[in-house]
């Protein structure tokens, strides 16, 4: 059977509306959450070189691995080239924002190293260190002060290398760029607790010193091509992986940096699915008119 049903919101908004429609019952079989994508909108090759050292090309987010008995939130990052050159290293940080503002409130950040001594492919790509910051929410590209190295206390004894690993993979969203369709990708799993559970996949930038308060050389996405305001929708369903007969909480979240007029919020669910619904909208911050 499909379902032909449609929510729709006229708001004008100037922070989070979060809408919340639960009982959600499934007549289809098991379903695992496709991984969500941020790919480079400048492109192949956007910063001037095949094989500049700097570009990237997408980074993703899996939360298929969130309903096991050890549940984790897997993000990769992909660098365009496979190989690096001599001891220069290349830093890239996943930007969060957890409070859709459209400014940074964290970011996870890797340093990946050319290895001379791999068998395969000489000067491959490989993790190095990862450090994990708090920012002071200040732009939307990089960290601002205060500035705070969280790892120990996010990430305690726990050897970062144990949970993040390197791989070069046939993934390339583009033609024609470095490494003929393969990028070296990092992925890490962290656990859903050390990740802020408001927290939004924001950007993926490369950072030349290593630091992510420095001004980035590339994004993947450019801040400057979304002026504001900024309308931002989010999704999230309560389980990654469901059965038949499972009741889940289905949540959108819309949030703007400046107020927004006439606004609408949308959604059809596939085929397949039995539902009863009870709905419910909850405003944090300031807005009005929604119906």
């Amino acid at each position: 059977m499909r379902l032909g049903w449609v929510y729709r919101t006229i708001l004008a908004i100037n922070w989070i509306l979060f809408l919340s429609i639960g009982t959600m019952i499934l007549a289809s079989e098991e379903a695992v959450a496709a991984p969500l994508c941020l790919v480079d909108d400048g492109g192949v090759n956007d910063e001037g070189s095949v094989d500049s050292q700097l570009d990237l090309t997408q980074v993703c987010r899996d939360l298929a691995n969130l309903g096991n008995a050890t549940p984790t939130y897997n993000i990769s990052i992909s660098f365009d080239n496979t190989t690096g050159s001599g001891s220069n290293s290349q830093d890239a940080c996943v930007l969060f924002d957890s409070d859709l503002d459209a400014k940074i409130d964290n970011a996870f950040c890797v340093r990946a190293f050319a290895d001379p001594s791999d068998s395969e492919l000489a000067n491959r790509l490989k993790f190095e260190s990862a450090i994990y910051y708090s920012c002071g929410d200040g732009k939307p590209d990089r960290c601002t002060q205060a500035i705070n190295d969280i790892t120990q206390s996010t990430f305690g004894t726990t050897n970062l290398s144990s949970i993040c690993s390197s791989e070069t993979k046939s993934n390339d969203p583009f033609s024609g760029g470095s490494g003929a369709g393969k990028d070296a990708v990092i992925t890490c799993s962290l656990k859903p607790s050390q990740v802020a559970s408001t927290a939004q996949l924001w950007n993926l930038c490369s950072y030349p010193s290593g630091q992510p308060n420095s001004n980035p050389s590339e994004c993947i996405i450019t801040p400057s091509n979304y002026p504001s305001p900024t309308l931002t929708i989010t999704k999230n369903v309560d389980k990654t992986s469901y059965v038949a007969g499972d009741s889940l909480v289905y949540t959108i979240a819309a949030a703007s940096d400046e107020a927004i007029a006439n606004a609408q919020l949308s959604d059809i669910f596939g085929e397949g699915l039995a539902t009863s619904w009870n709905c419910v909208a909850t405003v944090t911050g300031s807005a009005n008119n929604v119906t």
